[in-house]
């Protein structure tokens, strides 16, 4: 296939020639293939017969940048969009065919005048789930600890909705019905680096995003997640709810009846509280904070009890930006962590999966061979 060549018109201009159909292709046709039916450019350029490449081309030529690609959406003032979405419920996407843009285009949009929307979105927060929130997260419970901890890893803060994205299903499910939530639970299924599927919880709640925010889980939490104050009672299901966010227990892998626990996080001020409150329970006495890790970027045993703590610097060849910690706990201390975690505890506010690898090794349960 040829490409685009430019040819003599008159000898002060030049005329391009497009390959296959291209030429053919008129802007109100792009707009109504792209915009109101919805297809993508490579659909588009296999319709016209041409490389996506050449489509590309086309576009930058006829409809240069962003603003006219926009369709009619700066005729869109902001009364129109909250009486079309939130007096008649219409989507981004009907939204979007009426204004003959992409469903990305508007919410783009949406964010770019989010200010002038402020007290809409309170109102949809308060009608959804704000009713039944009343008496969440105003007192200190076991439960209200435990979910707490499962929000301080997995969950995500923004100014009006709290989302819980987690690849264990069965921990969305806990959260949802410990809080009474009455959203639905979605399901990413894997792409990118994700291998697996996600399942995803957004509560919409100003009341919580404000009392969530006042117990120090904020908006991009990762290295300034700080422990909050509560009653001792309530630390050992708090660190629970964390350690089924971002902890686990496993075995080695040439020794499967020693048990590990471990966790990690962005924070160091966290870690920090967290490794101390285990100490006062009697798990992982004298920690020890090193940098060891093997050529293979795997964590050396440093002490064979207690308490290790790795400390993960930036590193360009792993894509990291920031530091992290990594605590790991020899066999009878993660022994210990899960006696000091599920004794007593209803199966509402654990992990079952997490939980049996424990009971495999802890001899609660008969050993099957393997973690």
């Amino acid at each position: 296939m040829d490409g685009h060549k430019p040819t003599q018109g008159s000898p002060n201009t030049l005329q391009l020639t497009w390959p296959g159909r291209l030429g053919q292709l008129t802007v109100e046709d792009f707009r109504r293939l792209h915009f109101a039916e919805g297809k993508s450019t490579v659909e588009i350029a296999s319709l016209y017969e041409v490389l996506p490449f050449y489509l590309r081309s086309w576009c930058r030529k006829n409809l240069g940048r962003s603003k006219q690609l926009r369709g009619k959406l700066s005729a869109l003032s902001v009364e129109d969009f909250r009486r079309l979405y939130f007096e008649q419920k219409e989507s981004l996407e009907d939204i979007g065919q009426r204004y003959e843009v992409s469903r990305v285009a508007v919410w783009k949009w949406f964010q770019r005048h989010e200010s002038f929307f402020s007290e809409d979105l309170r109102q949809v927060g308060r009608v959804r789930n704000d009713g039944i929130m009343q008496d969440h997260f105003t007192c200190w419970t076991p439960a209200m600890a435990y979910v707490l901890g499962v929000l301080a890893t997995d969950g995500c803060v923004s100014r009006w909705r709290v989302t819980l994205t987690s690849t264990d299903r069965d921990l969305v499910e806990k959260v949802k019905s410990l809080i009474e939530c009455r959203d639905p639970i979605r399901v990413r299924q894997p792409s990118g680096y994700s291998r697996k599927v996600q399942h995803i919880l957004d509560i919409s709640s100003i009341v919580l995003v404000e009392r969530l925010t006042k117990l120090g889980i904020t908006a991009r939490k990762s290295r300034t997640l700080r422990f909050p104050e509560m009653p001792e009672e309530c630390v050992r299901h708090f660190i629970r709810g964390c350690w089924d966010g971002d902890g686990s227990f496993f075995t080695e892998a040439k020794k499967s009846r020693a048990l590990k626990a471990s966790f990690i996080s962005g924070s160091r001020e966290f870690i920090k509280t967290l490794v101390g409150h285990l100490e006062k329970a009697g798990i992982g006495t004298n920690p020890v904070w090193t940098q060891k890790m093997d050529s293979r970027g795997i964590y050396r045993a440093v002490a064979k009890t207690g308490i290790s703590i790795y400390v993960n610097e930036p590193n360009k060849k792993a894509k990291t930006k920031n530091p992290s910690y990594y605590i790991r706990l020899s066999h009878n201390d993660a022994l210990r962590l899960g006696h000091w975690f599920y004794d007593g505890v209803p199966e509402t506010m654990r992990m079952e999966r997490k939980q049996k690898v424990w009971e495999r090794v802890s001899g609660t349960l008969p050993s099957s061979g393997g973690p």
